[in-house]
């Protein structure tokens, strides 16, 4: 019986990842002529596909090929939203395969390139920007602890909110003096917020 070192196991491992991943890869590609010539329900597909790719994702972790986590990770997010494979994600997941593949067979993609492969992919849009309507929306916001108060105070201000504090001024008080980013815009505990 031969002894491995620890080096070797890893490989070995890696190597049986790397197929594993190859294989759901490969898996992919059959899915989708599958959906493309109807031979498989695209909510089927869609709910296939999900579960290998967070599978895929998982294994990606394991594996020191660079590009390959962030690939697989971008991947799980285009098919998280999705409920049914149409035309135009069988594109998109068609490219994520074939860039997948590549970087499995052997592309070289250093770390510096990888935010720029994962740029290239393909997104899903979750909702249309010509539905989306601005109004006028005023929040009211009560946290009793004033650093709670304070943090969720900022994150809407952030967000574009105005921040306005009634029992401040009811008590007479001026703006925070701890806050000189936006004076007069902050408050703690009760609020009124209105987008402005």
């Amino acid at each position: 019986m031969m002894l491995l070192s620890e080096a070797e196991v890893d490989r070995v491992a890696e190597d049986e990842l790397l197929d594993e991943a190859r294989d759901m890869v490969s898996a992919l590609e059959l899915l989708l002529q599958q959906v493309r010539t109807n031979g498989l329900p695209r909510d089927e597909a869609a709910r296939i596909l999900r579960h290998d790719a967070y599978n895929l994702k998982l294994k990606a972790r394991s594996v020191s090929l660079p590009g390959l986590a962030p690939l697989t990770h971008r991947l799980d997010d285009y098919l998280s939203g999705l409920e049914s494979i149409e035309n135009d994600n069988i594109v998109d997941l068609q490219a994520y395969g074939d860039r997948i593949s590549a970087l499995l067979d052997g592309e070289q993609v250093t770390l510096e390139d990888v935010p720029k492969v994962v740029r290239e992919l393909p997104h899903l849009n979750t909702f249309e920007v010509s539905d989306v309507t601005i109004t006028d929306t005023e929040v009211m916001l009560v946290v009793p602890q004033r650093s709670a108060a304070r943090v969720v105070e900022r994150e809407l201000a952030n967000c574009g909110y105005r921040v306005s504090d009634r029992a401040r001024a009811a008590r007479g008080a001026g703006p925070d003096p701890g806050d000189a980013s936006r004076p007069g815009d902050y408050h703690h505990g009760d609020a009124a917020h209105e987008r402005g």
